[in-house]
């Protein structure tokens, strides 16, 4: 306790980052250890961000002990926010540093504030798979489907044969009434082995709204000859022959659509 007292009266007249950097991981040390005083400890090592470095990793180790088991996020974060402000830290210090305030603040409930962490990462490394990956799950926990979206085409070539990423971006896009995007989506969902009549029954409608004719006649293509209803197939043969018609100049191929149709509904 004696020499508690005396770190304690030797810090209070330090002026010197370095000399208030020591006496406080020693006290802190002490406290925190033989002295079993927890409350004192949180107090110097906050002494030492606060007087000498916000950075400093001694004192930073020492409040996550304390705080993470204690469930004090929002404080373990704010402290982490500090030190990620010091000029000149090093990107190899800061980035992990943002990463973990991120997560800091996703624990403590405060969503846009985790948010605003791991896309100040992303902001430098467009790429950064983990900050990717939490932005995907926090822009999805906080209902905003347009940043999510977002969220997904960047990640999209990080995973290239990823179906279900491209099938959940189409939905968003689709959500979003972002037509030309959704098509897109689609395609590049189809084209990786996606469900072809989930995704063309899907296309079609789009195509249809963003006057798409020639991929519009390709869908309806591709799904007559998936059809086996006598009624889709009837439908999908009308649409194609108004399509070869009015919209790509191929009278050949509406008449043979339409005696597709009669040969099924003569009357």
């Amino acid at each position: 306790a004696e020499l508690a007292a005396a770190y304690d009266a030797a810090l209070a007249t330090a002026g010197d980052p370095a000399l208030i950097k020591r006496l406080g991981h020693r006290a802190a040390d002490l406290a925190a250890g033989r002295l079993a005083q927890p409350d004192a400890a949180e107090r110097l090592w906050g002494l030492v961000l606060d007087r000498a470095d916000a950075a400093d990793r001694a004192s930073l180790d020492g409040l996550r002990r304390l705080w993470r088991p204690a469930g004090e996020h929002a404080a373990l974060a704010e402290r982490l926010d500090a030190a990620c402000a010091v000029p000149g830290l090093p990107d190899g210090r800061r980035l992990p540093l943002l990463l973990e305030a991120g997560e800091a603040w996703a624990e403590a409930g405060r969503t846009a504030d985790a948010i605003a962490r791991f896309e100040a990462v992303v902001a430098e490394i467009p790429d950064h798979p983990r900050a990717l990956s939490r932005l995907e799950t926090l822009r999805e926990r906080a209902g905003d489907r347009a940043g999510l979206l977002e969220v997904l085409a960047r990640r999209a070539p990080q995973a290239p044969k990823d179906v279900e990423l491209r099938v959940r971006a189409a939905h968003l896009a689709t959500e979003l009434d972002r037509v030309e995007d959704a098509i897109d989506w689609w395609q590049a969902a189809l084209d990786l082995g996606a469900d072809e009549r989930t995704a063309l029954a899907a296309m079609e409608p789009l195509c249809a709204r963003a006057e798409r004719w020639r991929q519009l006649a390709e869908v309806c293509e591709r799904r007559r000859s998936l059809a086996r209803d006598e009624q889709a197939i009837v439908r999908l043969d009308r649409r194609l022959g108004e399509l070869y018609a009015t919209q790509l100049g191929r009278p050949a191929d509406a008449l043979a659509a339409w005696a597709s149709v009669l040969r099924r509904r003569p009357d």
